[in-house]
């Protein structure tokens, strides 16, 4: 029986490393394509992998939460009519990740930042303020 629970662990644990290795690979992928600029692919492609995220590990997982930010960063820079979207896409994703980091940890930071940088950069310094002293 022992033996039996230590193979379905092992199973189990190799199926979340392949799972993490290949959305780490597409998180890559994506990256490489708004180097490029090639924001169709790129947009494409994370709402591919926001839909899989969400079905492997749900909503209220920082990978969802990351996958959201860089659904966030394609609106933000690829459409300038699209800074509406990024902005609730950032929000969407602060969100979750408040409700998974301790609120002084710094791996929020970045979830933060993306709204501040968001504001600052249309020169909206009133609503950046608040976000820039969050972090």
């Amino acid at each position: 029986m022992k033996l039996k629970c230590t193979i379905i662990f092992f199973l189990f644990c190799n199926v979340q490393l392949l799972i993490s290795q290949s959305w780490n690979q597409k998180l890559s992928e994506i990256n490489e394509l708004t180097q490029q600029k090639d924001w169709p692919l790129a947009l494409s492609k994370t709402k591919a992998l926001l839909s899989e995220t969400e079905t492997e590990v749900g909503k209220e997982h920082l990978n969802y939460a990351t996958v959201l930010s860089w659904l966030g960063y394609i609106y933000k820079y690829s459409w300038t009519d699209q800074l509406d979207a990024a902005e609730k896409t950032y929000k969407e994703s602060l969100g979750i990740a408040k409700k998974l980091i301790p609120e002084n940890d710094e791996r929020l930071v970045p979830y933060v930042l993306d709204l501040a940088y968001l504001h600052y950069d249309q020169n909206k310094f009133d609503f950046a303020t608040p976000y820039y002293e969050q972090a």
